[in-house]
């Protein structure tokens, strides 16, 4: 399918199931909604992170008609590292970087304001996998990883009685720090093609095939829950020539590589990377984008998409100097947290799991009929209580704070939030920010930086209201201290052990001194 007719597609086809879009409203009347704002904050908390620091679990209640509809079919986790939405074509990208990801989109539900945990890999996907924000798990650091007493995703899908296997291109997801309790198997593969012999596969394509093999038939085999951690788009740019050729300009002969020292000397100062060199930084990385979506588009091909749950999404995004910076974990601008995340089965399409008024099922055979947007804001720690929901899960073990998103899945509207949060990287200069969809707030303690952006006029985040609205930003300055007050370590984190062979694959993907 075209870029074009997907975009029409995607606009025809569309429901958007929020029924409280802000779009086009005023700064003032959003937050005449904080009285609401008020009464809600108590809902953002459970019992593990209440004032007294009660770790009594929290269950999950069935909130919709999904609720355990997925049991015993095969689920599948796609997760691209370092990409921003807005480099895809659903999310609004004019480049064709994305086909493949726009045709699955274009028949799935678009959660159009997802946000991850923080803004780099290791605590990211620890997010993902127990339902926590950073400061509630404790793996902030690359020295941490998450300890045996931690529950997680897999272990609730082995619980279950599924096959749980995972596939990752990045040792900072994988078993090195923590994160294979609960698989059967969790296959740290080769990230760079410079790791393989002479005539082998590409790393992407031999990536794609392990995943292959594990949704092929089941036979009488038991369900299964599969985790893919792509690399791409993370850096190094190094996307095979036929994506280059696509997107990069044949004249140009600057010096611009997408390798880790571009990164560093733009960050240091020694060499600022603008005009010519940044446009083709960002061809490279459009690059990178495309042969990843190849890659999904070749899973999503060759697996049966009628009985198994698929859900896309990033670890975080990736910043290309709108806030002056190259690379991740710095900052929570929206760059480095705004992800994509797509959610598709049959039966998010059906007519008994959508509003009244859906149109017709799907045809037989096919995942699922017109895909719907959903625009209220939603986190990555949302992942593990929806999957519980759909799939019948026991995750009454250990505390989670996330809330399912089965009932928008459902075609209709789930509990509403005071705000979401993020934040960057744990480290004297940590920032934290939240967002109701609408106004977004950000603080950087080390430097007194406060701010307040109007994402809909904004999106950009270039224009600080905070300044000329002193009284709403005091209210979002309570909101923000009343939820750092109530984060409360579970000791979930302890030391990491890794050896030289690990601390390589992390350099090699530009993280400096490796897992230390």
């Amino acid at each position: 399918m075209s870029q074009a007719s997907q975009q029409a597609s995607r606009g025809q086809g569309k429901q958007v199931a929020s029924k409280r879009s802000r779009r086009d409203v005023p700064l003032g009347m959003s937050l005449a909604r904080w009285a609401f704002v008020t009464a809600a904050v108590a809902s953002l908390w459970t019992p593990a992170c209440s004032p007294a620091g009660d770790e009594t679990a929290r269950d999950v209640q069935p909130s919709s008609a999904l609720a355990g509809k997925l049991a015993g079919q095969d689920c599948l986790i796609i997760v691209m590292d370092a990409l921003s939405s807005r480099h895809l074509g659903c999310y609004g990208q004019p480049l064709p970087t994305s086909p493949e990801i726009d045709g699955f989109a274009a028949g799935a539900i678009r959660f159009t304001h997802a946000w991850s945990q923080t803004s780099w890999t290791l605590p990211s996907t620890v997010s993902l996998m127990t339902g926590l924000y950073q400061e509630s798990h404790g793996v902030r650091a690359p020295g941490t990883q998450l300890a045996p007493s931690a529950d997680t995703l897999a272990e609730a899908f082995a619980r279950a009685g599924y096959a749980t296997l995972g596939f990752t291109q990045n040792a900072f997801a994988s078993d090195a720090f923590g994160l294979g309790q609960g698989f059967q198997s969790l296959q740290l593969m080769p990230a760079l093609d410079e790791e393989l012999a002479p005539g082998e596969r590409r790393a992407d394509e031999r990536f794609a095939d392990a995943v292959l093999a594990a949704l092929g038939p089941r036979g009488s085999g038991p369900p299964r829950f599969v985790y893919c951690h792509f690399r791409r788009p993370h850096m190094p740019y190094d996307a095979p020539a036929a994506e280059r050729a696509l997107f990069c300009d044949p004249a140009y002969d600057g010096p611009v590589k997408g390798v880790q020292a571009d990164f560093l000397r733009h960050n240091a100062g020694e060499f600022k990377v603008r005009g010519k060199d940044l446009e083709q930084l960002t061809a490279l990385y459009h690059a990178g984008i495309h042969e990843a979506d190849y890659q999904v588009g070749r899973i999503l091909e060759g697996i049966d998409r009628t009985s198994t749950m698929v859900l896309l999404l990033a670890d975080h995004g990736e910043e290309l100097s709108e806030h002056g910076l190259l690379g991740h974990n710095f900052t929570s601008y929206e760059e480095l947290v705004h992800i994509p995340m797509l959610w598709s089965h049959p039966s998010f399409t059906e007519p008994s799991a959508t509003a009244p008024g859906a149109g017709p099922a799907p045809p037989s055979g096919t995942a699922s009929g017109a895909g719907r947007d959903v625009g209220e804001p939603v986190m990555s720690i949302d992942v593990l209580p929806t999957l519980a929901e759909l799939f019948g899960l026991d995750v009454t073990a250990r505390p989670h704070q996330g809330r399912s998103l089965a009932p928008e899945l459902a075609g209709g509207e789930g509990p509403a939030r005071a705000a979401v949060f993020t934040s960057s990287r744990a480290n004297a200069n940590q920032m934290f920010a939240a967002t109701d969809g609408h106004l977004k707030y950000l603080i950087l303690p080390a430097a007194g930086l406060e701010q307040l952006f109007d994402l809909q006029a904004d999106p950009r985040e270039i224009a600080n209201l905070a300044p000329l609205h002193p009284a709403d930003t005091e209210r979002w300055r309570a909101l923000m201290a009343d939820w750092r007050s109530h984060q409360r370590r579970l000791g979930w984190d302890e030391a990491a052990t890794t050896d030289a062979a690990t601390d390589e694959r992390l350099e090699a993907l530009g993280y400096v001194g490796g897992a230390r």
